[in-house]
């Protein structure tokens, strides 16, 4: 079931992710979240040091969403979330909870934007990688888009694969 770039179902999934993570980062993050334009993966992914990763399963719906931050990134949205100071310290199993929990807020947006319209999902929970330029392993056979994301903390990437 591998899903080409122009794929209706992986288009209209990637629309939703994008929605999805703005709609998170302003209500969770207090930051507003641009998602500038995807383009397909052709080679590595971009580097992190902290990735939030879940599956998407459904009849015609196979894949992942990704969340790849640096780590001061993730620790200026966390503080953002918590309502912190800017030099108050961070706790790194904080930072991975977080990581987790807004990677399960994008694609928990995303499959309710979608249901009713043909693409229905499940989603699975959340794995959290810790670790400088750490390597994720999306399916080969699977079409893979990457969106960068800009917040006034700095960058970070959501990767959506689909087969």
């Amino acid at each position: 079931m591998n899903k080409k770039a122009n794929d209706p179902v992986a288009l209209g999934l990637l629309d939703a992710l994008c929605t999805s993570a703005t709609s998170a980062f302003e209500t969770m993050v207090f930051k507003a979240a641009k998602a500038d334009k995807p383009f397909l993966r052709t080679g590595t992914l971009p580097p992190g040091s902290i990735s939030g990763t879940i599956s998407l399963t459904g009849d015609n719906v196979m894949g992942s969403v990704s969340l790849i931050f640096n780590q001061d990134i993730i620790e200026k949205l966390f503080r953002s979330m918590m309502m912190m100071g800017d030099t108050d310290p961070v706790d790194m199993g904080e930072l991975k909870d977080a990581v987790g929990e807004l990677t399960n807020m994008v694609a928990g947006g995303a499959k309710s934007q979608l249901q009713g319209k043909g693409i229905e999902f499940n989603i699975g929970l959340p794995t959290v990688v810790v670790g400088e330029n750490h390597y994720l392993e999306l399916p080969q056979d699977a079409t893979s888009y990457i969106v960068p994301m800009t917040t006034d903390a700095g960058a970070f990437n959501m990767i959506s694969s689909i087969m």
